[in-house]
């Protein structure tokens, strides 16, 4: 079942991934900024609000959750900050399963997984929060219905 919607439940909730130690690299800032078409990324200090995607993206996986991303759509995300992001500056991130929650849909059950991934301080004050929303949509059968 590893990587079906069925595997995803709420046991997984308070789950959350290894520490991973990141850098807000300047290079990767402008490089992020350039993606996104904004001339702000070749400001010295300044770092796009949506710039800590980058480490959820990167963060090791968190035990127990495998996503068949064929069946992943992205629902939602939202960035809180206690202070902007730092070019060059060092985070521990971790990511944690903050729920999962199943509604039925048209095509069959849909989970909604909430993934929440801080970022601190090495003194462990906490820089900025991410949430996303994760949709498990069942995949249709060879037939063309969902399962």
């Amino acid at each position: 079942m590893e990587g079906s919607p069925d595997a995803v439940d709420a046991s997984l909730v308070g789950r959350e991934s290894a520490p991973r130690r990141v850098r807000v690299d300047p290079e990767a800032v402008r490089r992020f900024a350039a993606a996104l078409g904004d001339p702000r990324g070749e400001e010295p200090g300044w770092v796009p609000p949506t710039f800590p995607i980058v480490f959820a993206l990167l963060q090791d996986p968190v035990p127990g959750l495998s996503l068949d991303l064929r069946r992943v759509l992205h629902g939602e995300q939202s960035f809180t900050y206690a202070r902007p992001l730092r070019r060059g500056e060092e985070l521990e991130v971790r990511t944690r399963v903050a729920g999962v929650r199943q509604r039925q849909g048209s095509q069959g059950v849909l989970r909604f997984v909430d993934l929440e991934t801080i970022g601190r301080e090495p003194g462990g004050d906490e820089v900025f929060r991410a949430l996303s929303t994760l949709v498990l949509r069942p995949l249709p059968a060879a037939g063309g219905e969902a399962r």
